[in-house]
């Protein structure tokens, strides 16, 4: 018995078949992998940003003059969110490209990140995703909050920067 096919039967370009093996990763264990990912890199930062503001401080008590103040201040500023720049960049993209799809705490609790068609995650991906995720979808609430639901409430897993970047978080075979 031959079946036909409907041209109009799952025309949703959202849903995407997974492959065997794959199961999606649910809000609550990537929130977990998130919460580990800041505090392996938040920690560490926190500490050195601590250390050098002494530092910077203990050697402005003996400058009298306001307006080198305020440079000196502009330039730690500006060193500070820099250096947070480059650290955040090498861990969320680079580090998955190289490890699997891995970051430390995605490792940790069993996920990662995996393209849709199945390729090695390349850097055009990454940037995609994190430009996305972290600069676009976290910056802004609304974006955050759909892209929570939309992870917690479809059966695909996907956030907003997953459908953008055509990534998807998984579970470890």
């Amino acid at each position: 018995m031959d079946i036909e096919h409907n041209e109009y039967q799952d025309t949703n370009p959202y849903t995407v078949e997974q492959p065997q093996g794959e199961k999606p990763a649910g809000f609550w264990i990537r929130l977990a992998a998130s919460l580990l990912d800041g505090a392996i890199l938040g920690i560490p930062i926190t500490v050195v940003l601590f250390i050098m503001g002494v530092l910077f401080s203990a050697s402005l008590t003996e400058i009298n003059e306001e307006d080198l103040i305020a440079v000196l201040t502009v330039f730690f500023l500006t060193l500070m969110y820099v250096a947070l720049f480059i650290v955040s960049l090498l861990y969320y993209m680079v580090l998955p490209m190289y490890w699997n799809g891995y970051t430390l705490g995605k490792k940790i609790v069993g996920i990662r990140i995996a393209r849709m068609d199945g390729k090695k995650i390349t850097f055009s991906t990454m940037l995609l995703r994190y430009v996305v995720g972290m600069l676009i979808v976290d910056q802004v609430a609304l974006g955050g909050l759909v892209s929570a639901i939309m992870v917690g409430a479809t059966e695909e897993k996907r956030s907003l920067h997953d459908l953008i970047a055509e990534t998807k978080v998984v579970y470890d075979k």
